[in-house]
């Protein structure tokens, strides 16, 4: 069978479209056109490139109508590093562009040109605030190229969203373009089959068979805002279109098979691996599981009963309230764990999440079957071209550029950082940690420098919410669904002595704008309450400090019971408490180790995304096979 390329049509990444100096002098001339003129212009180009679509010679003039575009419609004018963004996107390649560097602004570039050589393009963000955001911003400076744009909007109205995807720029959320995408794909599942001699008739009429109302317009180009995020940190969270297998869910068996786990012994019944999220029953531990079904559970399962017990088994040890999910209004809330967003929509699959309402006594929710999924990474290879952005693509070189033919080209800074990064501290436990922490928040505060303190998790953003509180500290948290109050909060995170407690992502995308005296006391101090798993993750909220040249600054705060830690760096967590001192602090250098621990567990989720692209691959063969016999028949 032959391979096929993830993008086909990718320009090659050595061939150079534009040079800067070249589009100053040619927005020189555009700028003595009017409006009207401006807009002839970009309707000759595209028709010539219509003609002559490999034609170089005009691509520094589409740069250059949308660099005068930007003036006329914000304002602004493009830096140097950002056109050179542009132009890396145009040709199709990942663009690492740090925190703050102006990527929003940069979009418009590709976008521009994509619809210069006649492609539609889908620009994908990670939460509806974004994307809403997005296109109010670039709107203006779009519908004066004579671009036409729209929002995708996330109720499903099948004639708004039909009439989204008809414009030349789409803007939405990387799950929307997906879900749309699933529904389309379940209305040509389930249009009506062809009856024996239905096509001979419609030969002889000279009719086609009717087709099914699709929602998405095809699928051309599309960009991808923090990249990295979706193809990597979120790849093992499909979309799934589910629907309810119960009007109402019986709580028996979930019941009776969370006293069976509990009447079962840990090391001999089963064996626990919280590294790999696994449960193993022994043999001595499916008999107990057995005698327990024929004795208790009577009814009709939608699974084989061991699978009953090992979900209750995994809610009890390997599933953490306000780690993994909260509860809200009694009810179980899913926590994404690269993020710290609060999904109450999303549900675990083939019995967890019933498990873990009956753990918590929270309300009982009937299960559900999936009537279509993909994965995010198979939905990204079907685009005809696929390219994003993202501040922390370095880590993941070889992933973008196996699995997705995108190399990975890193943009210069607009001004040198300033950023200081202060040796990490290390402490024997939590209580230790979360206490020095405070009291460093405070003691900046109290010196006017702001505070943005980085949680990985939900409980831990509580837990410093409640010292703080004991200290009588101002401070804001934020630690769920993002919306246009949280990036508000965020903005405001630069303003003089403000504490601003939140979970790793919350805010990401938003500009923290710096108030001149805070300048003055050091810029924005940010403090990494734990180290995440993966680098990127913890470069993506130090990030946020020293942007375009601002002062600015971080630390990193670590404890021995740290889950990377834990898991990953077992002896250094023994050193770190033979020499913690009454405080709990330990002074120890252990960056590298440290390092070793993440580089570790990022090989673990590596082989983990690698199983689930291998699968991605063995579907689209099984396809392709079954298109071919397809056709073949038909040919006969």
């Amino acid at each position: 069978m032959r391979k096929r390329s993830p993008h086909p049509s990718r320009p090659s990444s050595g061939n150079r479209l534009i040079d800067v100096s070249s589009i100053r002098s040619c927005v020189s001339k555009l700028a003595t056109l009017s409006d009207n003129e401006l807009q002839a212009r970009a309707a000759d180009l595209r028709d010539q490139l219509s003609q002559t679509p490999e034609a170089l010679q005009f691509e520094t003039e589409v740069f250059a109508l949308a660099t005068e575009a930007v003036k006329r419609s914000t304002g602004k004018t493009y830096f140097d590093v950002q056109l050179q963004a542009g132009e890396v996107l145009a040709r199709g390649d990942l663009a690492e562009m740090q925190t703050g560097e102006g990527k929003t602004l940069v979009t418009l570039l590709p976008v521009f040109h994509a619809f210069i050589h006649g492609k539609n393009v889908h620009v994908s963000t990670t939460n509806s605030y974004l994307a809403q955001r997005d296109c109010e911003e670039l709107r203006p400076a779009l519908e004066l190229l004579n671009v036409s744009v729209a929002l995708l909007p996330e109720e499903n109205d099948p004639a708004a969203k039909q009439r989204a995807y008809q414009c030349d720029v789409t803007y939405g959320t990387g799950y929307e373009f997906g879900f749309d995408f699933l529904r389309d794909q379940l209305a040509l599942r389930n249009q009506k089959r062809d009856r024996l001699g239905d096509a001979w008739l419609r030969s002889l009429n000279n009719t086609s068979k009717p087709q099914p109302s699709l929602t998405q317009s095809d699928r051309q180009v599309t960009i991808v805002d923090e990249i990295d995020s979706v193809l990597i940190d979120e790849a093992n969270t499909p979309l799934v279109i589910s629907f309810f297998t119960d009007d109402k869910a019986d709580p028996q068996p979930y019941v009776i098979a969370a006293q069976v786990a509990n009447s079962l012994r840990a090391g001999i019944d089963y064996r626990v691996d919280e590294s790999q999220l696994k449960i193993t029953i022994t043999q001595n531990g499916a008999d107990h599981i057995d005698t327990h079904q024929r004795s208790s559970v009577s009814q009709k399962l939608h699974r084989p009963w061991r699978i009953y017990v090992e979900q209750a088994l995994r809610a009890k040890h390997l599933m953490k309230r306000d780690v993994d999910y909260v509860i809200q209004d009694g009810k179980i809330a899913l926590v994404d764990q690269h993020t710290g967003r609060i999904f109450p929509d999303r549900k675990w699959r083939d019995g967890l999440h019933q498990a873990i309402e009956i753990r918590e006594a929270a309300e009982l929710t009937a299960e559900t079957n999936s009537f279509a999924r993909i994965s995010r990474q198979r939905f990204f290879r079907m685009y005809q071209r696929g390219t994003g952005m993202t501040g922390t693509a370095s880590d993941a070189v070889d992933e973008f550029k196996t699995f997705f033919s995108l190399p990975v080209i890193p943009i210069p800074l607009h001004r040198p950082s300033k950023r200081v990064v202060m040796p990490s501290r290390l402490f024997a436990d939590q209580s230790s940690k979360l206490h020095a922490i405070v009291d460093d928040a405070i003691e900046r505060s109290r010196l006017g420098q702001p505070v943005l303190i980085g949680t990985r998790t939900v409980s831990q953003s509580q837990n410093l919410a409640s010292l703080l509180d004991s200290r009588n500290a101002p401070h804001e948290v934020l630690n769920g669904i993002q919306d246009a109050d949280e990036a508000a909060v965020i903005s405001s995170a630069g303003r003089c002595g403000v504490i601003t407690v939140a979970t790793n992502m919350a805010g990401r995308g938003t500009d923290i704008k710096l108030e001149a005296d805070v300048r003055a006391a050091g810029g924005l101090h940010v403090i990494a309450a734990e180290p995440n798993r993966s680098r990127r993750v913890d470069r993506q909220l130090i990030g946020r400090a020293a942007r375009q040249g601002d002062p600015g600054s971080c630390q990193l705060f670590v404890a021995a019971d740290d889950e990377l830690v834990q898991e990953f760096a077992g002896p250094l967590a023994k050193r770190i408490r033979r020499y913690a001192t009454a405080s709990g602090e330990a002074a120890l250098e252990a960056d590298s180790i440290l390092l070793a621990a993440q580089q570790r567990a990022e090989t673990q989720d590596f082989k983990r995304r690698q199983r689930l692209m291998q699968h991605d691959r063995w579907i689209d063969g099984v396809l392709e096979n079954l298109v071919g016999e397809t056709n073949g028949r038909r040919a006969g």
